[in-house]
């Protein structure tokens, strides 16, 4: 596992400066399959049927509450 994706989510201070494009690349590294287009970064998952991306997004939704970041 990547010291990335180790890592807990935890909200930053107000005014804390955007990422800049070496430090998304570096942290890119770490992470297989996302990518940065220069807007945002994403990554796509592909699944057989309507039960697997089901299990997916109720797996993301018990992480995200777990973590307490909920995304907008």
């Amino acid at each position: 596992m990547s010291t990335l994706a180790a890592k807990k989510c935890r909200p930053l201070p107000a005014g804390t400066p955007a990422l800049t494009r070496a430090q998304i690349d570096a942290f890119l590294k770490e992470v297989p399959g996302w990518a940065y287009d220069g807007k945002v970064i994403s990554k796509s998952w592909s699944f057989k049927n309507y039960y697997e991306t089901l299990a997916f997004v109720n797996a993301v939704a018990w992480i995200v509450h777990r973590e307490d970041h909920h995304p907008t």
